[in-house]
């Protein structure tokens, strides 16, 4: 274990402001942060699924002088294709107040700003359904720095049914991780005294641009004209919680897709979706897009989807999508918003989804997602727009598929 790491640490705790929690005597509160250590540090204790094991490697750039490599081929269907999780090895006592650290960095793809691919990461139990007991959003600089999440503890828990996991199939990228230490400061810590993530920086360009602004204000003014037009169908303005320019994620193995031009909808493209074969089950293909932000209990979801058939062997266009839905992004996939079966024709047609949220969801916790699995058919699904309304909206004040568009 490197001293050095704990001392780190040390410091970014009297940085945050726990003066009066942690000693400032360096030696003292190192050894009282190892004291309370819950996880095995080393790099190698990290687990990685979705892609091979890595071996930890020589790094000299960071404490511990370890790391391992996590190459990310592309953005998966959904952000948790790609994990990397830590288990605890000591037990944690309902109402202890828990923190996560650990060293990353990340190269992502050329052109990508490194602060524009968050990491959902949290704190969570390890069966389903996975619930989580805290979390946060991180973004990868491409130097090593330490990231944080912390919170407090639900129920007591025994080693192996809590784990810390991140999700990383967010954009092609490699990630690199060195130590982490899960700490349990017990019952009587302010969990607000805890340090907390920074954004990462893009890195130096040798020829400076205008930097754009966060994606949800690039897509507010792209889309404007559209969310104006579905704003006066809602009884509250909401905010736009997905880019609707981010194309759906299409799985299964009965299918085959590829994006098209699209001048009919908003911002002209859609992905063209041919479904070879009925699937073994509905759910078996599907599309989705995922969410990054939090969700909090009570909000009102609304989601607008652009779908069409497309005529097929001499036939009249004809399609479905059997199910509609803002849902966990796991099992059991619980959904919180949803709309019935709905049959597509050769014009574009936009399909409503309404809900409401029964409890906190963090960000990368839920997604859309959309099954086509039902029958051979060819069909394009366009933009997604995906509004939070916020709490005290009534489901029947919101626009359903009766309503024409």
């Amino acid at each position: 274990m490197s001293k050095w790491f704990v001392m780190f640490l040390t410091s970014a705790l009297l940085v945050a402001g726990a003066e009066a929690q942690v000693s400032s005597a360096s030696d003292q509160a190192a050894s009282a942060i190892m004291d309370k250590m819950v996880n095995e540090p080393s790099v190698g204790a990290w687990n990685i699924l979705g892609v091979p094991q890595p071996t930890p490697q020589t790094d000299t750039g960071l404490p511990g002088d370890r790391s391992i490599r996590i190459d990310v081929p592309d953005k998966g269907a959904n952000p948790w294709d790609i994990q990397a999780s830590a288990g605890i090895t000591k037990p944690i006592k309902k109402g202890d107040v828990i923190l996560v650290a650990f060293w990353a960095r990340a190269e992502p793809a050329a052109g990508v700003n490194p602060a524009a691919v968050p990491t959902a990461i949290q704190f969570q139990e390890s069966t389903p359904p996975y619930t989580p007991l805290f979390g946060a959003t991180a973004s990868f600089g491409t130097q090593w720095a330490m990231y944080y999440a912390s919170g407090v503890a639900a129920k007591d828990y025994s080693p192996g049914t809590v784990n810390f996991t991140m999700f990383l199939a967010t954009a092609k990228q490699s990630v690199y991780l060195g130590q982490i230490f899960i700490i349990d400061f017990g019952p009587n810590y302010d969990p607000s005294k805890l340090p907390r993530n920074k954004a990462a920086q893009a890195p130096a360009s040798p020829a400076p641009s205008p930097v754009p602004g966060p994606a949800s204000t690039r897509a507010e003014e792209r889309f404007g004209g559209e969310l104006a037009r579905l704003r006066a169908l809602l009884p509250a303005r909401g905010t736009l919680i997905n880019d609707p320019a981010e194309l759906v994620n299409v799985f299964g193995p009965d299918q085959r897709n590829a994006p098209i031009e699209a001048a009919d909808v908003p911002g002209g493209k859609a992905v063209r979706i041919s479904l070879l074969q009925p699937g073994s089950a509905p759910w078996s293909d599907g599309a989705g897009i995922s969410i990054s932000t939090p969700i909090q209990k009570g909000d009102a979801i609304f989601m607008a989807i652009y779908a069409r058939a497309v005529p097929g062997d001499g036939a009249a266009p004809s399609g479905m999508l059997s199910s509609m839905s803002v849902q966990l992004s796991r099992d059991p996939w619980t959904a919180i918003a949803t709309a019935p079966a709905t049959t597509l024709a050769g014009e574009w047609r936009v399909i409503y989804v309404r809900g409401v949220a029964d409890r906190n969801y963090l960000p990368g916790e839920l997604s859309a997602a959309f099954q086509i699995g039902c029958c051979k058919q060819t069909i394009d699904i366009g933009p997604v727009f995906i509004l939070n309304l916020g709490p005290g909206v009534g489901l029947d004040a919101l626009p359903n598929n009766r309503i024409a568009y």
